[in-house]
């Protein structure tokens, strides 16, 4: 597939699309944090034994493995907005039937079609979020997206402390926040992107093994928190604790989410220029530009700034930056302390990314002033 993005060289910031997508991952936070220990507890008070509890349950992570292919060709037949508003109303509905499902086999369907909206709403809005804002920006608005899910998380506990398990005020409190929170979603479909088909589509299986570190990682993470929301109010009931205390554990756990968003980071000199530990996407490209504003020139600073966001295939990268060019008209950067000129000779398939192979056919070092130095410690810090 490709998808109409937010242009290269755009610096707005589209509050409206923003603000949709942040308000219906809201919901998804709000429907899984109110919703798992809500529901626990209700068929707990049923009489239901903690095994059965616990399968009703799993039904919801199936459900997210079946749901989870859905979601690219529905936002390409309905368009991404319209489908999240489709997924809004299924999930609002199951989840109010809960209360009006007097037997315990008519919970798994339920279980099916509200965690199947969730799943898709939780794709399509961090998909929109991603596109809409802008390259410098996106560090900065994904970390306030990821922030709100989780405060959701820990809402619908306190929320539940609050309204209770008994009757219709705890569904009927939640259907209302869902439909408000769909309401951004509505007025900024217009704004929302586009989703095509491409000739050769690619499996969604394909990417499950792509990074499977982060694939494990995601199991246990999803197993961990749906098995605690599910099955903490139980066990809390059973030693004894108040259901509205059971319930603010939870959201502990929600408020341990956004407390540990805020990562410790140390900086240290190497060389000319530091370097900054945890690097963590465009917000912290942008503070360490800032950084090492004091151990450079304002012409190193201009060419940083120029090249560090990247440029759409075709655009020309060079305009307005002063440059020589090799007998074989390669660009060379005449601020450069020294160059190398290669000819490629083949390239290789990594996951997402293709390394090209290239053979040095020349070079001339300009200066013998220090280099800035870009120090990796490991895979996954600077």
């Amino acid at each position: 597939m490709t998808v109409d993005t937010q242009q290269q060289g755009d610096e707005r910031v589209h509050w409206l699309p923003m603000i949709a997508a942040i308000s219906s991952i809201s919901v998804v936070g709000i429907a899984i944090g109110l919703g798992m220990p809500l529901l626990s507890v209700i068929l707990e008070t049923r009489g239901h034994s903690a095994s059965m509890i616990g399968l009703n349950t799993a039904v919801a992570g199936l459900a997210s493995i079946a749901g989870a292919p859905l979601a690219t060709p529905l936002a390409m037949r309905l368009g991404v907005a319209w489908t999240m508003l489709l997924m809004i109303a299924a999930g609002a509905l199951a989840f109010v039937g809960f209360h009006f499902a007097p037997d315990f086999w008519m919970w798994f369907p339920l279980r099916v079609v509200l965690h199947i909206s969730l799943t898709v709403l939780f794709i399509l809005s961090e998909f929109w979020i991603s596109t809409s804002a802008p390259p410098h920006r996106r560090g900065l608005v994904l970390g306030i997206y990821a922030t709100v899910l989780s405060l959701g998380f820990a809402a619908g506990p306190w929320l539940f402390a609050h309204l209770g398990s008994s009757g219709f005020l705890p569904f009927g409190v939640t259907f209302a926040l869902v439909m408000v929170a769909a309401l951004p979603v509505l007025f900024a479909a217009g704004e929302s992107p586009k989703i095509h088909p491409t000739e050769e589509p690619v499996g969604f299986w394909r990417f499950i093994w792509l990074v499977p570190t982060a694939t494990a990682a995601v199991l246990v993470f999803g197993a961990v928190e749906t098995g605690g929301f599910a099955l903490f109010p139980v066990y809390g009931d059973r030693i004894g604790y108040p259901e509205a205390d059971a319930a603010l554990l939870l959201s502990m756990i929600g408020l341990g989410n956004v407390i540990l968003q805020a990562r410790q980071r140390r900086r240290h000199r190497r060389g000319r220029c530091g370097a900054d530990e945890g690097f963590g996407g465009p917000r912290d490209l942008d503070r360490a530009l800032q950084d090492i504003s004091a151990c450079t020139h304002p012409g190193e600073r201009d060419l940083l700034r120029h090249f560090v966001h990247g440029f759409a295939p075709g655009e020309p990268a060079f305009d307005d930056i002063e440059i020589t060019r090799t007998k074989q008209e390669i660009p060379i950067l005449s601020a450069a302390l020294g160059y190398l000129e290669c000819g490629r000779t083949g390239h290789l398939d990594s996951g997402d990314h293709r390394i090209f192979l290239a053979q040095v056919t020349g070079g001339h070092l300009n200066d013998t002033s220090e280099p800035m130095s870009h120090v990796r410690k490991n895979g996954l810090r600077y």
